[in-house]
């Protein structure tokens, strides 16, 4: 073969770069086609990813808004069917480590459906517990259920995680239930003795000498909570406060014929801790309406 410069290539040399062009055209369509499938898997991903976000989403919007156990027992009930043939899977289980590998051979939604049902069982818990706690007036009686709430949950986390799952598996609903209800009292406890720092911005031409400041709910806070805060003599702008729920003992509602006048300029409301305490004096700030609630602090000492 003459080129155009004249140099001779041999045929052989020629037939060796046809097959080196033409290896490289090959290792580019694979790595295409890698690239093409790890993308389309990628997409797939996220898809399944984004649809599992908004059921759950969707789940925890309508727990949210059921106010009864009997609604919430209906909507686990649901949850419960669409897992049907895995929770009956686990019934013919003997201990967790078959139920794993039986677990295996569920499809992603339906994994997915379950995990959802444990996860509507600690809300649902979560929120009975709490119900029964406000059903309990006998101050000891109810520290006694916490106690013994406290003690089933520790007892559970004092276990090797490979005990904890199997007593997860072995254990009936009521049991996990009361499990449950422990661990809401050590959060519910941390909650109200964890100390957060509220910012709150007073108000452009605001002259009185305290303040109601919301409780944010990063902070614990409940629609419409508020608590009474003295401005510092110099602050005009910003206020940080520290907050800690527990020393709020006094929850006391602005009673419903509190008038405009009285949102506009503050006033003051009687309050009785208890029908044997003397009446207190609670200076209520402007800016307040009928059913908000003020978290006092209250010292009575040996009182």
């Amino acid at each position: 073969v003459t080129c155009s410069s004249g140099n001779i290539v041999s045929a052989g040399a020629v037939g060796a770069a046809g097959d080196g062009l033409e290896r490289e055209i090959i290792d580019l369509e694979l790595e295409e086609k890698k690239a093409k499938q790890a993308r389309e898997e990628e997409e797939k991903r996220q898809k399944v990813a984004q649809a599992q976000k908004a059921k759950f989403l969707r789940m925890h919007r309508k727990l949210a808004k059921l106010k009864t156990n009997e609604a919430r027992c209906e909507f686990i009930a649901g949850l419960e069917n669409e897992s049907k043939k895995i929770l009956d899977a686990k019934a013919e289980c003997k201990n967790h480590k078959e139920f794993i590998k039986r677990m295996e051979s569920f499809s992603v939604d339906e994994k997915f459906n379950y995990q959802l049902l444990v996860i509507a069982y600690n809300a649902v818990d979560k929120a009975e517990y709490k119900e029964k706690l406000q059903r309990i007036t006998d101050t000891k009686k109810k520290a006694d259920f916490v106690q013994d709430c406290i003690t089933t949950f520790k007892e559970y986390q004092g276990l090797s995680k490979e005990e904890q799952a199997e007593k997860s598996f072995s254990f009936t609903r009521d049991k996990m239930k009361k499990i449950a209800f422990g661990n809401a009292a050590i959060q519910e406890h941390n909650k109200a003795t964890k100390t957060f720092k509220i910012m709150f911005k007073i108000p452009e031409g605001y002259r009185e000498s305290s303040i109601a400041v919301p409780v944010p709910p990063s902070a614990g806070g409940r629609p419409r909570e508020f608590v009474i805060v003295q401005i510092p003599p110099g602050v005009k702008d910003n206020l940080q406060i520290p907050f800690v729920r527990n020393q709020y003992p006094v929850r006391v509602t602005i009673p419903q014929n509190w008038t405009k006048k009285q949102k506009d300029n503050g006033d003051i409301i009687g309050i009785r801790i208890r029908p044997d305490t003397p009446t207190l004096r609670l200076k209520v700030p402007p800016g307040l309406t009928s059913g908000d609630v003020v978290l006092v602090k209250v010292a009575y000492g040996n009182r």
